[in-house]
């Protein structure tokens, strides 16, 4: 090819309407004030800040104030909670009652599960009637009758990693409470259960 054989254009671009990225002269020409502003991310994440340390303190107070420590299990159509601080039998009661549950009455559930602590039933000997039953009065089913021990040491049955066992009532174990999964239990915290944490 020759240098007369190359074909040779001008391209013109035309001014656009204002549709492109147009700099402002004001902009290019002053320069910018240092720590004028505050980009809305650091505010986002400084507000974030806030709101997680505020939540770490209310669940600080709200676990020092004095409340039963719950652990609640759903098994079919009941809830389960195990109440982790160690009572009497009939302080269990109080406690299941307070929060407006039943005291465990065993079933199903604990024959599925693997208890590894020893917890208060709803279960006690009948001095009168000379009888093992509920806490509803209602008695004990022929399934349970095999797992009591025939050697009677306390009036209380708690349930354990090795069945059923009896006990002084006034002796110190854990609880479980129970409640039909259609409702709904009351506040972990009610005025009665602090004042009786307290004593």
């Amino acid at each position: 090819m020759s240098k007369q054989d190359v074909p040779c254009s001008t391209v013109r671009f035309k001014k656009s309407s204002g549709l492109l990225y147009q700099v402002r002269p004001e902009e290019t020409q002053r320069p910018r004030e240092a720590g004028c502003r505050v980009p809305w991310q650091l505010t986002v994440i400084a507000i974030g800040i806030l709101l997680s340390l505020r939540l770490v303190a209310v669940a600080m107070l709200v676990t020092n104030s004095g409340c039963v420590e719950m652990h609640w299990l759903c098994y079919g159509i009941k809830c389960y909670y195990f109440i982790m601080d160690k009572r009497t039998w009939r302080k269990c009661i109080q406690t299941c009652q307070n929060y407006s549950l039943s005291f465990l009455k065993i079933h199903k559930f604990l024959q599925d599960h693997i208890i590894r602590d020893s917890y208060w039933i709803g279960l006690s000997y009948n001095n009168k009637k000379k009888e093992w039953s509920w806490i509803d009065n209602t008695p004990l089913n022929c399934d349970l009758v095999a797992m009591i021990s025939l050697q009677k040491t306390g009036n209380c049955k708690y349930f354990s990693m090795t069945g059923l066992n009896d006990d002084d009532c006034g002796k110190r174990h854990l609880c479980i409470c129970e409640k039909g999964i259609e409702k709904y239990p009351a506040p972990l915290c009610s005025v009665n259960e602090r004042s009786q944490s307290a004593l």
